[in-house]
Parts: structure tokens; sequence; C-alpha cells
């Protein structure tokens, strides 16, 4: 019993080793983005330490704006090698020159190519979500959907069809409707570097208490 004690003291105590390397490693590393000093012109964010959910809010008009999205993607898929290449070059230009600029400062840390986000746009009990993919280009709708403030059980909802198929005057006109309301290209870019500097404060929070449950055996 003794041995098999010592053995797992010891097992614990090298992985209490790893884990310290590793945690040293994000701190050296981890750089806040410049692009992050603001929130989005006019939008609140709300984010806690733990929770890998941030939410943006923002009032207008009579409607209340909620864009969430999370620091945690499925499949996700990461840059780290800046703007490569004219097309990247000119995605960049496209936007504000001073963004623009940050956003080069941004990518020369390893990034998310994708982050998958929902804005909500509430009227009283009704809601109108669009279901989008942001990049460091911009965003791009996937579908929008009129939600029900009261679904029946038995029915099956129908959710429209997928973005891509719609006409395309109709889809422009949806993009300027989302963009009037704060939803654009910036937006976009600013969703997919807070995505990924989420997900490296959270890793390194994850590492620390990882660490502090394993020490208690070491």
């Amino acid at each position: 019993v003794g041995a098999s004690c010592s053995a797992a003291q010891e097992a614990s105590k090298n992985l209490c080793q790893v884990l310290e390397s590793e945690l040293q490693c994000c701190r050296e590393d981890y750089e806040r983005p410049p692009m992050l000093a603001n929130a989005p012109e006019g939008f609140q964010v709300t984010e806690r330490s733990g929770d890998a959910q941030v939410v943006l809010t923002r009032e207008y008009n009579e409607e209340k704006i909620t864009i969430a999205f999370e620091c945690v993607q499925e499949g996700e898929e990461f840059v780290d090698d800046g703007f490569e290449d004219e097309d990247e070059d000119e995605e960049a230009e496209e936007l504000d020159p001073e963004l623009a600029e940050e956003l080069k400062d941004d990518m020369e840390y390893v990034g998310m190519e994708y982050v998958d986000f929902n804005v909500h746009v509430v009227k009283g009990d009704r809601i109108l979500t669009a279901e989008c993919v942001a990049d460091i280009g911009g965003y791009t709708i996937q579908q929008v959907l009129l939600e029900d403030p009261n679904p029946k059980e038995d029915v099956i909802a129908y959710e429209g069809p997928e973005f891509a198929t719609l006409d395309e005057e109709l889809q422009e006109g949806f993009v300027q409707y989302l963009e009037e309301r704060g939803v654009d290209s910036a937006l976009g870019a600013w969703i997919v570097v807070m995505a990924s500097d989420k997900e490296d404060r959270e890793y390194a929070t994850w590492l620390e208490k990882v660490k502090a449950f394993v020490a208690d055996d070491a």
C-alpha cells in the first residue's frame, strides 16, 4: 500500500510540474489585444471568469439588441500567421483604417478562425434571431429566425430557409438591417479577437484550478 501511495504522489507531483510549466508559458505569451481596449460602439459587454459565454447588449429605439457567443467552438481552427496574402489584406483595408491597423496587430498572435454568434432583436415578447459566423474579415449570416413567444408542443415550427438561398436583394436588406443596429464587419472582427482572448484567459484559469486540485495529492 505504501509503494502504491508513493507512486500516486509522484504522479501527482509530476503532473503539477507540467501544469505549472504550461501555466507559465500562458502567462508569458499572453498579451491583451489592442482592439479590446474598448467595447464595440454602443454595446455593453458582459463576461464572467469561468463562463465561456460573452454577451453584448444595447438599446436601439424601442428594441433590445443582444449578441451572444462562446469562446469554445466545436471543431475550432486557428490562424497564427496574420495576413498572409492579398485577399486577406484587402479584407482588412475594407474596414475602418484604424480598425484595420489594429486588426493586423492583433493577427500577430494565434487566434480563432471563426466564431458562431447569435443576434437577438427583441420587440416586446417577439424575437428576431440571426444566426451568424464571424471571421477576422467580418461576418456572414447563416439563418434568420422569428421565434414564437408561445410555441406549441405539437408543432414543428418553420424556421425559414438557409440565408444563402434567399434572393440577393433580400440578403442585402437583412445585412443593412443588422448594420443599422451595430452589427457590421468591425463587430465580426472584434468577436473573433475577443473569443480568442477569452479562450486564452479561461485556459489559464483552468490550469490554475486543476493544478490546485492535483496539488492536494502531491
